[in-house]
């Protein structure tokens, strides 16, 4: 029983002990993500690309005077080609890619002024 006891609570900590340390090596720049809804940002701008490129091939279309068999095709295919873009330009897929980009330009200590100064 004892055994068990002290297996229980080698686990425990070594498991909150990861936990923690994961925490503590979280980056100064996603911190600056969540301050600055750069995910909800990302989401916006994907929304909008999405829109402008279907509003042209819309556009494009109508002045071609474009059969209703072509025009069918063309738009399952802009369907396919937008969900490409969006998965592309993802958050959980550029987040990487912003973190790279902030932290070649900011010292991770100018990213925590940032952080202090949006902060109040």
């Amino acid at each position: 029983m004892k055994f068990f006891i002290s297996l229980t609570l080698l686990v425990l900590s070594l498991t909150t002990s990861g936990v923690f340390a994961d925490n503590l090596q979280q980056k100064p720049v996603y911190e600056l993500f969540e301050i600055t809804n750069l995910s909800q940002l990302t989401k916006q701008m994907t929304d909008q690309v999405e829109q402008q490129m279907k509003t042209m091939v819309q556009q494009q279309l109508s002045v071609m005077d474009t059969k209703e068999d072509v025009k069918k095709i063309t738009n399952k295919y802009v369907a396919k080609m937008a969900d490409v873009i969006v998965q592309t330009m993802s958050w959980e897929r550029m987040k990487e890619k912003y973190a790279a980009i902030y932290e070649s330009v900011l010292t991770d200590n100018e990213i925590l002024q940032l952080i202090d100064f949006l902060s109040n």
